[in-house]
């Protein structure tokens, strides 16, 4: 922030109706996408143990497209917020949405972590083969499982908190250099802004705010 103005966004109508072109594309990515996941149950013994780790990236990447799609999030950037667009605009309400949150982020810790462990097979499989006990053994599998656990519950009680706010102007009276900026925005019924991270350990009741009513 540091004081810094930014001029007030102007969101194109495309936007926030994008829906019926990200629709039709949507379907036949899910199309693709199950015909993919049964070529890589099926169709791939020859890759070993790696399609297990190709699976659990493939599966999450196609939920997560499923939901940036029907969510259709508008962001205001460069500030962390936003609000929902598409057919939820008027639909969902604020406890909804920050639900919505929660479960993208937990989708996108699982798509990078998915990432990140089928990297780390080929690597290991490719050149360290000796390194592959310690990969593929009960330890390192509870580790993965039990870290991915910890920011599903930090994920949850960042967005609890989120809940609890219900002074509509308080955390946009608190950012004056920006206040201007989300002036356009406002009168959306999902509108959601967050606090930049270095100021949120001080003040995380106040972290967002409710403007759906």
């Amino acid at each position: 922030m540091n004081g810094t103005v930014h001029p007030a966004p102007v969101i194109s109508d495309f936007l926030i109706y994008r829906e019926h072109v990200l629709f039709p594309l949507l379907f036949v990515s899910i199309f693709l996408g199950i015909f993919l996941d049964y070529v890589i149950i099926t169709q791939s013994k020859s890759l070993g143990t790696f399609k297990y780790y190709l699976l659990n990236q493939t599966i999450w990447a196609q939920i997560f497209e499923v939901l940036m799609v029907v969510l259709n999030s508008v962001f205001l950037n460069p500030y962390m917020a936003g609000y929902l667009g598409g057919i939820l605009r008027h639909a969902a309400n604020y406890a909804l949405t920050s639900t919505f949150n929660a479960v993208c982020f937990s989708l996108l810790v699982n798509n990078i972590s998915g990432v990140v462990l089928a990297l780390l097979n080929r690597y290991i499989f490719t050149f360290h083969p000796e390194f592959r006990k310690y990969l593929e053994n009960k330890y390192t599998i509870t580790a993965i499982v039990t870290f991915h656990a910890f920011l599903y519950i930090a994920d949850v009680v960042f967005y609890f908190f989120a809940l609890l706010t219900r002074n509509r102007f308080a955390l946009l009276q608190s950012m004056k250099p920006a206040r201007h900026y989300f002036i356009l925005s406002m009168n959306q019924p999902l509108f959601m802004l967050q606090k930049p991270v270095a100021k949120l350990a001080s003040s995380v009741p106040s972290f967002s705010m409710d403007l759906s009513s």
